[in-house]
């Protein structure tokens, strides 16, 4: 859908003397590891990292996902989006980013912010 918003909004403004200017809008989210000394909670926040904020991204910019870190391109070819992720390159004139907060990753029963209520929560921990 971005691709063909792209081509069209170009086609429509060709006859104009500057071309037009499509932004592509991140909506960044900082996913923080609750511990440094727990291996999955490193990988889980290190793939929510790049999967949400550096995915569509790439695919715009470089016409291919990132490979780090996890073979997310290679992922794509073999589920045939390979031409489709191809096709994105260069659809954006600009990238806007909006970094909105930080989203604390953790495994586990029990919340390490004990304080911190969350919807649905009726006793504190």
């Amino acid at each position: 859908a971005h691709r063909l918003a792209f081509e069209a909004i170009t086609a429509a403004f060709a006859s104009l003397p500057v071309s037009p200017t499509v932004v592509l809008v991140l909506n960044h989210i900082l996913f923080v590891p609750s511990s440094n000394f727990n291996p999955l909670v490193l990988l889980i926040s290190c793939h929510l990292n790049t999967f949400f904020n550096f995915l569509i991204n790439d695919a715009v910019q470089f016409g291919r996902f990132p490979n780090f870190p996890a073979p997310y391109d290679l992922a794509a070819c073999l589920c045939g989006m390979r031409v489709d992720v191809r096709a994105l390159k260069g659809t954006a004139t600009a990238i806007g980013a909006n970094h909105y907060f930080r989203e604390m990753c953790y495994v586990g029963w029990r919340r390490e912010n004990a304080d911190i209520f969350m919807p649905g929560d009726t006793e504190k921990y």
